[in-house]
């Protein structure tokens, strides 16, 4: 059953829906606020959208994101800063591969079938020097899957004396390349991340999670990334 969801409240549920084979309707305050819909059973949620952002009646329509100006490149054509993690249930393998426009990371996955754990695979990008990615607002991604898909991006700060503040949002891939630009005041907290922004100063790692929110526990396939980049 689809919920809505205001992220300066995490989990709290506004409103149980009946859908319509043709149209979804809910009625809502009239505030500006940012909803997501998810699509659950009881033990776990199944599916959930990117944000989805209610402005006032009588607000303007937003200003076109300007142009980038400088970029900071995750991925070289090595697999300097990045490795695969998993849970004990799934298997990951990161690998390069070459194709017509160039080098691409190439990560193969299989999820665990055990929901328990969770089953999850992860290609994380992370490195100290420099600390953080203050400055940037956006993360720019070139990929593609095996089949369409959806994976969650985060931004992590691995805390030494509590777990891991994490924001996220997903990205869909689809059997072609396609760029798609993550902007980072789109990114919402994790369960258990008590801030509602990324603190890019402490930033230390960037993922892509293949896991069971979006992805059948069992399932095998295969991600590329042709490029990953910070921006601003």
């Amino acid at each position: 059953m689809p919920r809505m969801h205001n992220p300066p409240h995490p989990g709290e549920v506004i409103k149980e829906l009946c859908l319509d084979p043709l149209e979804l309707t809910v009625t809502a305050a009239a505030d500006p606020a940012i909803y997501r819909v998810e699509i659950r059973s009881p033990e776990r949620v199944w599916l959930y959208s990117n944000p989805i952002y209610v402005r006032a009646a009588s607000a303007e329509p937003p200003k076109p994101r300007p142009a980038a100006v400088d970029t900071r490149p995750l991925f070289t054509g090595v697999t300097d800063f990045w490795r695969v993690e998993n849970d004990a249930t799934s298997s990951g393998q990161l690998e390069m591969a070459s194709s017509e426009t160039g080098p691409e990371l190439t990560v193969r996955y299989r999820l665990g079938q055990d929901p328990a754990r969770p089953p999850h695979v992860a290609l994380i990008w992370g490195t100290n020097v420099p600390p953080g990615i203050p400055g940037y607002d956006r993360l720019e991604v070139t990929a593609r899957a095996d089949r369409p898909m959806r994976v969650i991006v985060e931004l992590r700060v691995a805390d030494l004396v509590a777990s891991p503040r994490r924001w996220r949002r997903s990205l869909y891939l689809d059997r072609f390349d396609a760029t798609r630009t993550l902007f980072f005041d789109e990114f919402t907290p994790a369960p258990g991340t008590p801030d509602a922004h990324p603190t890019l100063a402490d930033v230390n790692a960037v993922q892509f999670f293949v896991e069971t929110t979006n992805t059948k526990p069992g399932t095998e396939g295969k991600i590329w990334i042709k490029s990953a980049a910070l921006q601003k």
